[in-house]
């Protein structure tokens, strides 16, 4: 594994808006260059990762960690160095289908091994003379992961406690620089960089391998991440798995999720009944005939959407209008069904800006005033809940199609202390589209040396070397390590990119059962 393409590709969560890409990192971190601050190498540098708030499907969310690029050098350097022996230590498991993989995909480093089609195709084959089906997962997995449980998952407990202080072991390297990038806790890594996937897999992958140890095969069935699907013949063997499994992961605190754990049996559906409806919907490529089939693939989305309100219906929905080329005939009533969406549920709004940009890059006219309407709404709505998602994607909507945030929309995002959404709202204000003006006193509390190593870093430095929002000194040229990044011209938010683009697809963690990977 390459440290460029890891440190780049794999630092922000897929989830972010597009401007948010690191620009220079790996060029001025790798290979160690002349005048490297040694803070950055430094056992006793603290910092904090910052956060996002992720929505998930049924008002459930879910908190995203952007890491620290000085504790994120340390982890990345040992990962890559050290990528074969990780990558050995993988091989313990028999039943992972999440190994974390090398990819083309210009937007990640690394990938799990199976797609959620090729998790289909496994199913087949385990279910294969099989009457049980073993279905959990891991209860809070990121959030609660121990960190010294990589030293125990790659040496085993008993060398790892005896030798918790020699840094020659790899472990006990990677256990202190997840410490130091959240502040010395021990509790817990970040959802959403690539990093956290291998550290995820070296702690599952040993619980893998003493599964089968203790049950004396490996069960059929796979993990993928931190779900396990697993088969039987017979009811006690699968209680017997349950039992071990229980307490394997009770040996790494780590607990199963009562709500999500059941033994039942075969036969199950491979897919959901809902997916598999609109998969097989045909759309008429006649012009008149393709506006009624959007009315009525959309009315049953809606319909099935309410049923099925657990799952993601309507992002599924949404994505499957990828393979529909856009018509001018269709083109009033999917704007309009696509904005009603995310009035829906506020989650689809990543999946929708995508279909307004295709059609508009494809020579579609953007009805801008129901645009500006609706993502305004959602920022007016979603910034006194916290709701970074949704507001971060709505004002990057509003600034791709060029569109004024309103002043109610303006004074709500102000008040959020997200580095996400506060660095879209600053860039919007750059571009004339906030007419009302920013508060910024909120902000302009981060703007001091110290924020760059806390929970708001990634604010404190960009808003600084962007000039939008200032400190009482140069605080950035303070610290060397910042300062040496922006003298290399390092940046994490790309105006550039604050354009008609976006993914080919976006790309989500399945977080429950039924959530799709689009």
């Amino acid at each position: 594994m390459n440290f460029r393409t890891l440190i780049n590709r794999g630092y922000f969560p897929i989830e972010l808006p597009p401007p948010f890409i690191p620009y220079n990192l790996g060029a001025a971190l790798d290979p160690n260059p002349p005048g490297l601050p040694t803070k950055f190498m430094s056992d006793k540098t603290l910092a904090e990762h910052a956060t996002h708030s992720l929505t998930r499907v049924g008002g459930l969310r879910r908190e995203l960690g952007i890491p620290n690029p000085v504790s994120q050098f340390r982890l990345t350097r040992e990962i890559t160095d050290k990528w074969s022996d990780i990558q050995q230590h993988f091989h313990l498991s028999d039943l992972s289908a999440s190994t974390p993989t090398r990819t083309s995909y210009k937007y990640r480093a690394l990938l799990p091994k199976r797609t959620h089609r090729g998790l289909a195709l496994l199913r087949t084959r385990h279910r294969l003379n099989s009457k049980f089906i073993l279905r959990t997962d891991i209860a809070q997995f990121y959030p609660s992961l121990y960190t010294h449980a990589i030293p125990w998952a790659l040496h085993s407990r008993p060398i790892a406690k005896a030798q918790r202080r020699d840094m020659k072991l790899l472990g006990n390297r990677l256990d202190l620089a997840c410490r130091n990038s959240q502040d010395g806790q021990t509790v817990g890594i970040p959802i959403g960089p690539d990093t956290s996937l291998v550290l995820a897999e070296l702690v599952l992958s040993s619980i893998d391998n003493a599964l089968r140890a203790n049950l004396g095969a490996t069960p059929s069935g796979f993990r993928f991440v931190d779900d396990y699907e697993l088969t039987f013949r017979d009811i006690g063997t699968a209680e017997q798995c349950l039992h071990q499994l229980e307490r394997l992961l009770g040996h790494f605190q780590l607990n199963l999720n009562p709500r999500k754990t059941e033994i039942v049996p075969l036969p199950q559906a491979f897919e959901a009944a809902w997916a598999i409806e609109l998969t097989k919907f045909q759309f008429n490529d006649k012009p008149n005939a393709l506006r009624n089939d959007v009315l009525r693939y959309f009315s049953r989305a809606f319909e099935l959407a309410r049923l099925n309100a657990d799952d993601s219906v309507l992002r599924f929905a949404i994505s499957r209008l990828r393979g529909v080329a856009p018509s001018t005939s269709s083109w009033g009533p999917t704007q309009h069904l696509l904005l009603q969406s995310i009035s829906a549920e506020p989650g689809t709004i990543p999946y929708a800006l995508t279909e307004l940009v295709r059609h508009t890059k494809a020579g579609m006219t953007p009805n801008k005033d129901a645009i500006a309407e609706s993502l305004n709404l959602s920022i007016a709505l979603g910034a006194p809940l916290g709701h970074g998602q949704e507001v971060a994607w709505a004002l990057w909507g509003l600034i791709a199609f060029h569109v004024p945030l309103t002043r109610m929309a303006a004074t709500a995002c102000c008040d959020m202390r997200d580095s996400v959404v506060a660095l879209l709202a600053l860039d919007a204000n750059s571009r004339g589209l906030v007419p009302t003006g920013l508060d910024t006193q909120t902000w302009q509390q981060s703007m001091h040396e110290k924020d760059l190593y806390g929970p708001m870093w990634l604010l404190a430095f960009e808003a600084a070397c962007k000039g939008w929002l200032s400190g009482q000194t140069d605080f950035v040229g303070r610290d060397p390590c910042f300062a040496y990044l922006r003298a290399r011209g390092v940046s994490f938010y790309r105006q550039r990119q604050a354009a008609l683009v976006l993914p080919p697809a976006i790309v989500t963690r399945p977080t429950q059962k039924g959530d799709l990977s689009l």
